[in-house]
C-alpha cells in the first residue's frame, strides 16, 4: 500500500484527504521543519504540503518518494530544480483561494476609492460619533472617479484577475484584463 504523509496543514485534521485517499495508508502531522519532515515521511510515496520546507536534503533523504503536492498555488517552499533532477513530480492547486483573493481585492478597491480605512480611524478618533466632522473627507489623491462605478480597473488575465473582472463588473465598472 502507497504511503501519502500530509507533513502539514492548517485546513483540518485531515481527515477529508484520509476518506478521499481511502485506497492509500494517509497520515497527518504538524511537520514544520526539515528534520521533522523527515522523522514524519521517512516511508513516503507521496507528500502533502503546505508550509514545510521541501529541501534538497528533504527531497533526496526521502528514497521512496515520487510526488509531492502543495496545498496552495506557489511552489517557493519546494526545491523544483532538486526535485526535478530526483524524477520527483511536483503539483499544486492552481485556483486555491482564488475567490478568497479577488473578494479581497474587490473591497480593496472599494476600501480605497471612498478612504474607508482613513473614515473609520477619523469616527473611532471621536468615540464613533460625527461630532466636529463639518466636512466629508475629500477623494484618495491616487483616485480617477469619486464612484466606484465608472472607473477602469486593469487586471492581470490569470490568477484571480478574471475573478475581481466578473465581481467589479456587475458594480458597472469596466474592468479590463491585460496582457503583461
Amino acid at each position: 500500500m502507497l504511503n501519502i504523509v500530509i507533513t502539514d496543514t492548517n485546513l483540518g485534521d485531515g481527515s477529508h484527504e484520509i476518506a478521499e485517499l481511502h485506497e492509500f495508508r494517509v497520515s497527518c502531522h504538524q511537520a514544520l521543519t526539515e528534520d521533522s519532515v523527515l522523522a514524519v515521511a521517512a516511508e513516503a510515496d507521496a507528500i502533502l504540503v503546505q508550509w514545510a520546507p521541501i529541501t534538497r536534503r528533504v527531497l533526496t533523504s526521502l528514497p521512496r518518494l515520487r510526488v509531492v503536492v502543495r496545498y496552495g498555488i506557489g511552489l517557493d517552499n519546494i526545491d523544483l530544480d532538486a526535485a526535478a533532477e530526483l524524477g520527483i513530480a511536483v503539483s499544486n492547486v492552481d485556483d486555491y483561494c482564488l475567490a478568497e483573493v479577488a473578494d479581497h481585492a474587490a473591497a480593496a478597491i472599494y476600501a480605497h476609492n471612498r478612504r474607508l480605512t482613513t473614515s473609520s480611524r477619523s469616527f473611532a478618533e471621536r468615540g464613533w460619533t460625527t461630532d466636529g466632522i463639518d466636512q466629508p473627507l475629500p477623494p484618495a489623491k491616487t483616485l480617477l472617479a469619486s464612484r466606484v462605478s465608472g472607473v477602469s480597473v486593469d487586471l492581470s488575465p490569470s490568477g484571480s484577475g478574471p475573478s475581481v473582472s466578473r465581481f467589479t463588473s456587475g458594480i458597472r465598472t469596466s474592468p479590463k484584463c491585460l496582457i503583461r
